[in-house]
Parts: C-alpha cells; sequence; structure tokens
C-alpha cells in the first residue's frame, strides 16, 4: 500500500493559500526539507503520519489530496481511504 497525491498542483496552492512553504512543512511534519519536496513532486509516497500531519496542517481530510495505491492493480481516488483521517 503506498499514499499517493492526487494532484501535485492543487497540493501546490493549498499550501500557498495557507502561507506554508517547504521549510515550514518540514518543521511541522518533523521532515528534511528534501522528503517534504519528493512528497510535493509525487517522487516518494508519505508515510500514515506524515500524510496526516500535511492534511491537519492545510485543514483538508485525506481523501482531498491523498490516495491509496494498492501496488500493481493501482489504486483509486475514490473511496480507498485510511482509517483514522
Amino acid at each position: 500500500m503506498m499514499i499517493k497525491v492526487i494532484d501535485k498542483e492543487r497540493l501546490q496552492e493549498l499550501l500557498s493559500q495557507k502561507g506554508i512553504t517547504k521549510g515550514s512543512l518540514k518543521s511541522a511534519a518533523n521532515i528534511s526539507e528534501a522528503y517534504a519536496d519528493r512528497i510535493l513532486t509525487g517522487k516518494v509516497s508519505p508515510s500514515p503520519q506524515v500524510a496526516k500531519k500535511i492534511c491537519e496542517l492545510l485543514d483538508v481530510s485525506f481523501n482531498d489530496i491523498f490516495y491509496v495505491s494498492h501496488g500493481v492493480l493501482g489504486g483509486t481516488k475514490m473511496g480507498d481511504s485510511l482509517t483514522g483521517f
């Protein structure tokens, strides 16, 4: 199972609207700036904890910005979510 960003541009928009920089994202989520950059560009999947922290920071639900991919079969943007978000 991998967590993927639905729309990288939309995520960047939300961060910008909230005035959240990569630097403040890394501090709030307790991750490196390089890891934050790779999440934002879709090169790496965030852990459930980091995805949750990003959602809290942006005040959005998990399904607003992420979806769960199930490997070979791919993922769906509808219906696949993590419990507790």
